[in-house]
This record gives structure tokens, sequence and C-alpha cells, in this order.
């Protein structure tokens, strides 16, 4: 099967869809499909070749459209940017045979032949306009929820046309480590061999809301008061991170060299950072995009690595986490994630025992498997 992935992005990026978009593609292919991923040709500090950056192999093909050049961190320009690409897209696939067209834009649906399979993969609530779209615009609809997938049903979607796929991983980046490793992983990173490090790895914000990194560090503040051994590693939180960071540290809240800041890391490099940890926490909020609808990659590669979760408890957590695999604590409750924290590190036997099992609960979400997932139950 010819299968078009037409994404309107910067490739590579920093951010974390560029690797999703890059890692389906592949999966794609290695299920057997002729893959051609289309996207844009656009302004990048970044210079690297997608497939080198990303670590994946030339498995399918990329192909870069000429495009006017547009600001697109303005809601008119991206949305400019995203309408210009769908016609370019349509002006190339002319007298060219597809089976079936992926999209995370689901305005580029509406440019699309008819007579084939067009699937919008949505991630967001999205206003009134683009659900009308969505209504007409693609044949199916892939959520990353199961709230999401309530929600196009709410919003009149009929319900065949609706399926669910949890986001993946690539687990081969996640094999198995010796304790030599880790602890030369520890010396490179400048983290102390003998302490007990927690770890948060990704964003700051994501699109203006919080992640919850604040209460993150504001949680570590009390234990480490408690626990002197203790530290924590923060990996791509960006200047606002190191911003926070520093204003704590100037008010006395946080002893100077607790908390170790690391900018952003290529993916390949993410398991090196969490295998440095003796437990990684996730604290998304309620109230914010998190709370029902976002299945975010970090859930993904924190399980693959086999360190031991603390997250906070939510219904999108929930749909991947549970009490087996993860210490959940009550969103929203800084009491709630010492406490998770501090049991984490105490009882760390029964700590391990949960990060196995999400070792191996992960299985279930590689990237090979959302891609056939998707085949069986579209085409």
């Amino acid at each position: 099967m010819k299968i078009a992935y037409l994404a309107s992005i910067r490739l590579p990026t920093e951010k974390a869809h560029g690797g999703a978009i890059m890692s389906l593609c592949n999966a794609f292919s290695k299920a057997g499909h002729e893959v051609e991923l289309i996207i844009p040709a656009r302004e990048n500090t970044i210079t690297e070749d997608p497939f080198n950056y990303y670590k994946i192999p030339h498995s399918f093909k990329i192909t870069t459209l000429a495009l006017p050049v547009i600001r697109t961190n303005t809601r008119i320009g991206f949305v400019l940017s995203v309408l210009m690409f769908a016609v370019k897209v349509q002006t190339y696939m002319r007298g060219k045979s597809v089976d079936m067209y992926y999209t995370r834009d689901v305005f580029v649906t509406l440019f699309l032949r008819r007579d084939t399979v067009r699937i919008f993969e949505i991630h967001e609530q999205i206003g009134s306009f683009r659900w009308l779209i969505a209504k007409f615009g693609p044949s199916h609809i892939v959520t990353t929820t199961d709230a999401m997938h309530r929600l196009c049903v709410e919003r009149g979607i009929r319900k065949e046309r609706v399926l669910t796929a949890q986001n993946g991983v690539d687990d081969i980046f996640f094999d198995e480590h010796s304790s030599e490793f880790i602890q030369h992983s520890r010396e490179v990173i400048g983290v102390p061999l003998n302490s007990f490090v927690f770890g948060y790895i990704g964003a700051f914000r994501n699109m203006g809301v919080s992640k919850g990194v604040e209460g993150i560090i504001q949680a570590f503040a009390v234990l480490s008061s408690r626990y002197p051994n203790t530290r924590l590693l923060l990996v791509g939180v960006g200047s606002s991170g190191r911003e926070y960071v520093q204003l704590s540290v100037e008010k006395g809240v946080i002893p100077k060299g607790f908390i170790i800041v690391v900018d952003h890391v290529p993916r390949h490099k993410v398991p090196i950072y969490l295998f440095s940890c003796d437990s990684v926490v996730m604290n998304y909020l309620k109230d914010t995009l998190h709370e029902k609808y976002a299945s975010t990659l970090k859930v993904f590669e924190y399980m693959a690595s086999g360190v031991p979760i603390v997250s906070s408890d939510l219904p999108s957590v929930r749909e991947i986490l549970d009490d087996t695999n993860a210490k959940l604590v009550a969103a929203n409750d800084i009491a709630e994630l010492v406490a998770g924290m501090e049991e984490t590190m105490l009882e760390f036997g029964t700590a391990v025992a949960r990060g196995a099992k999400a070792r191996k609960d992960a299985k279930k979400y590689t990237w090979i498997a959302r891609a056939n997932l998707i085949i069986e139950k579209i085409h």
C-alpha cells in the first residue's frame, strides 16, 4: 500500500511531534508499505539530516515542497502556511497514485482526493470550525486517547470513523544497560554516584500551559530538606525551567547544586538520562489539556526505561498507567507528590517491581504495533 504522510512542520525539530511522525512513517514502512513523508521547506537552525537526527533508517522517502516564507508564530500565519502547504500538496500529488493519506492538519484533508483513505490524527481539543472540517474532510480520525475518541463522537462524528491508537515508543533505544553503563552516565552528566536521583525529562510548558515542573521542584525542595542525599535531574526544560530553578536557589528554597539542569537532548540520548535516575516523575495538572486528551510520549519512554514512575493521577494517565506499574498520586497536590516520591525512595524494592511491570507493559506500545493497528482497523 502507498501511504503519503503530510506534515506541515519544520523538520528536524526539537519538539516531540517530529520524532513521533518519523517513527510512525518508519513503522508503516517496516510493516511493508511504501511511505512518503511530505513536508514544507522552512527555515531551520537544525541542519542535520532528519534520518540521522532521529536515528531512524532510510526506510521511506522525504519530499520537501518549496513554499513562500511565512511567519508561523502567529495564528493567522500558521493557518496560512498550512493552507498553502495543502494547495502545494494537491498540485504535487496530481497524477500520482496513493492509497492512504495521513496528516495531523485537518485543513489539509479538504484538499485531498475523495476516493482515497484520508486520516486525520487529532491530539487536542479544537475549535468549532475545525470540528466542522473534521466531519467532512477526513474519511477517518485517529485519536491518541479514549477520551478524545468519545469527544469526537459527541461532536457528531460517526463512531465507525474513529479509532483510538495510543502513542508509541522506539523500544530499541531502551535495551537493558549494565550498572557500569549507568555509573558512567552519571559521571558524564555530573550526578553524584551515591545519591538518590529523581528525574523529569521534557518541556517546562506546552503551548503556554504548565506541565507541572514547578510542582516537581517544590516537592523536591521538601524532600531534599529531609534527605540531603537526594538530587533532581531536569532535562529539556529550557530557559523557563532554568530561571525557575535559579530563583528557587536564590530564595534559599533549594541548596545550590541539588538540581542538575540539562538542555534539550536528541531523543536517542534520552535513555542515558533516564537510566541515570532512580525514579522519574510526571506532575501533569487538572484543568489543563493534559487532564483528559494528552497522550504524551514521555509516559511511554518512562515505561520503556523500567525506571520507577511517580505520576499525578489523571484520566489521560490512567489510560496507560495504573497502581501496578506506577505510583499514582492526587493531581494538584504537592503534599501527595512529596509522599509518593518519598515512598518510592524508602520502599525502593516495591518501586523497582512496578518499574519492571511498566517496562513489560511498554512492549504493547511500540510504533510498529501502532502502525499495524491503524492499517488493520482502517484500510
